[in-house]
């Protein structure tokens, strides 16, 4: 798959992203799975944020920590630098995913 086929499946996953933690899993290993064009797969996530609604929003939040934490936790990904970027890329935009996470005004 090309790289544009890459981003538009990635983002079709992101826009429908049930609350399970299957589907969750299934996209962390989608994404580690095409890792060498995570350049491309990256700021997809970015561009689907402000683009949902809340609730799409916090299952990618949830997504996002479950990715971390199987990157963080499996020691077969800490030797590999290329995947291991993931986590620097979130931690460096990871205001900028909380100020598009959350709401500007509080839901009552």
């Amino acid at each position: 798959m090309d790289s544009f086929e890459l981003q538009m499946q990635l983002n079709n996953l992101l826009k429908y992203l049930p609350s399970s933690k299957q589907a969750s899993l299934d996209i962390c290993s989608f994404l580690i799975r095409n890792y060498v064009s995570q350049e491309d797969l990256y700021p997809t996530l970015l561009t689907v944020l402000p683009n949902v609604d809340i609730n799409t929003r916090l299952n990618i939040f949830q997504f996002i920590e479950d990715f971390l934490y199987l990157i963080v936790k499996d020691s077969k990904y800490k030797n590999n630098d290329i995947i291991y970027n993931y986590v620097f890329l979130i931690i460096m935009d990871l205001p900028k995913i909380l100020q598009q996470i959350l709401p500007e005004t509080p839901i009552f």
